[in-house]
């Protein structure tokens, strides 16, 4: 995994533009179930949250080691009570989805919206309980449930 966590954000917005980095190389076996799984993902909490979704949008920021830009899976703004539950989809619950929420996302995240409670959730599609994580999870039946400060874990099987 390629991954460093965010150190410090002290800039953050959306961008409608990718990354001039952004190469896509064709995707197979495991690689691909996991991008098919993604979009079926999208496809649900698009439907689901309907204009409450945000699906994978780019965002580039500052940070101590100078501009990034990160990509959460998708953002679902719960308007009401100024909750915003990022989530990070994976085909099988893992310890890489709790490093990226709560070390990248939800950092940047809380610079672009400093009032509002942001949450994390996995979105899965097989979850071990056994798999070891730096914190336990807790499971939700519904990601807008999720908890502040917790691992929240959904499961979703198209």
């Amino acid at each position: 995994m390629n991954f460093r966590p965010a150190d410090r954000v002290r800039k953050a917005r959306f961008s409608d533009e990718e990354p001039p980095f952004l190469n896509r190389p064709a995707r197979h076996g495991r690689k691909q179930q996991g991008i098919l799984y993604e979009q079926r993902c999208h496809a649900y909490l698009g439907e689901r949250y309907s204009v409450h979704f945000l699906s994978a949008p780019w965002i580039i920021f500052e940070d101590a080691l100078g501009l990034r830009w990160c990509q959460p899976d998708g953002i679902i703004f719960d308007v009401r009570p100024g909750r915003i539950i990022c989530t990070e989809i994976k085909l099988r619950h893992c310890s890489e989805a709790y490093f990226q929420l709560f070390e990248l996302y939800i950092p940047v995240l809380s610079v672009i919206f400093p009032k509002w409670s942001i949450r994390g959730c996995e979105v899965c599609r097989w979850f071990d309980p056994k798999e070891p994580t730096p914190e336990a999870p807790t499971m939700r039946k519904n990601p807008v449930d999720a908890l502040e400060g917790k691992f929240n874990v959904h499961i979703f099987m198209p």
